[in-house]
């Protein structure tokens, strides 16, 4: 599957294995696409065979150019904010910011105009960009680091798969810092993840939660503290915090879960650095990295560790 070039459609040639087959069978085995989706393509009049008009019953042929257009005209009735964006990486499809701590992603009863949604709106806007944002990654309001962010509704079903094969979907990578120092330098934590009492923020690992796994990386430590690589393989909420608590080693500044409170405003120093995936549209390996906020840095200088500047680094053995 290819994208043309600057813009928001899907180019696919047929091959002899799909000749004979109708549009929509293709448009299902091959890129994808929802039934819902195909309804909604054909009634917009953006599919095209050979660059004419098509219905999704039409029969194809060998040779046969599938051409799928996913712009279209939406809107999002929040506000539109000024806001400093520290934009990683952007193409027609996608968008990826590097979040600063104590900035909610999208907005709520408390905070309506003040988020990272409406800061990705006006920036949007500003750029005569049609998108409106549909997020594929989200982060707690006090986690800092990488936002995936798609550009239309094909990019964020794909990035969304939770059954994708293994190398698709998007693999996440953190750098927390937590309580004391660890036994195990590494390893994985594999331990269900529920939600007991839904009037309590807060999650637990408990029997019969949903499967949580977190690999875990301990880079450097002292008495007090640790720096740690986190990769997620599952997406639970609060999954990090609720592992690094559930084994005694609670984030630092983790109110919430019981962390050590030494910054001021309190926040759990955890930092979404690296992000992995491949580009459903272009078929490119995505690694994408957010150095280490201020705020961070400073505390591990303070605590004399090692304070990583580049993906995947290490101290010195």
């Amino acid at each position: 599957m290819k994208q043309v070039k600057g813009r928001n459609v899907l180019s696919e040639t047929v091959d002899e294995a799909m000749s004979g087959k109708r549009l929509k069978d293709f448009l299902k085995e091959r890129m994808n696409f929802s039934g819902r989706t195909m309804k909604r393509l054909a009634m917009e009049r953006h599919l095209f065979v050979n660059r004419k008009s098509a219905r999704v019953d039409q029969r194809l042929r060998e040779g046969d150019r599938i051409l799928v257009l996913l712009d279209r005209e939406e809107t999002q009735d929040m506000a539109r904010t000024p806001m400093d964006l520290a934009v990683v990486y952007e193409d027609a499809s996608l968008l990826v910011v590097n979040k600063p701590p104590h900035l909610v992603v999208h907005p709520t009863h408390n905070h309506k105009e003040d988020t990272l949604t409406n800061g990705v709106l006006y920036y949007f806007e500003q750029r005569q960009d049609p998108s409106i944002v549909r997020l594929v990654s989200r982060l707690d309001m006090n986690t800092s680091g990488l936002v995936l962010i798609a550009k239309n509704q094909f990019m964020h079903a794909s990035l969304n798969q939770r059954n994708a094969p293994k190398g698709e979907a998007p693999l996440k990578t953190y750098l927390g810092i937590t309580k004391g120092p660890w036994q195990q330098r590494e390893g994985l934590i594999d331990a269900p993840i529920a939600w007991p009492d839904p009037s309590d923020y807060r999650r637990a690992v408990a029997p019969g939660g949903a499967p949580s796994q977190t690999s875990f990386q301990v880079l450097d430590q002292n008495e007090a503290v640790s720096l740690v690589r986190f990769t997620l393989w599952t997406g639970r909420t609060h999954q990090i915090r609720v592992h690094c608590a559930h084994l005694g080693h609670p984030l630092v500044g983790d109110e919430l879960y019981g962390g050590p409170l030494p910054l001021t405003p309190p926040r759990q120093l955890l930092h979404a650095s690296e992000l992995s995936l491949l580009h459903p549209m272009t078929g490119e390996r995505l690694s994408l990295f957010a150095p280490l906020p201020k705020d961070m840095k400073n505390y591990l200088l303070a605590q004399d560790l090692f304070c990583p500047d580049t993906p995947q680094e290490g101290p010195e053995k």
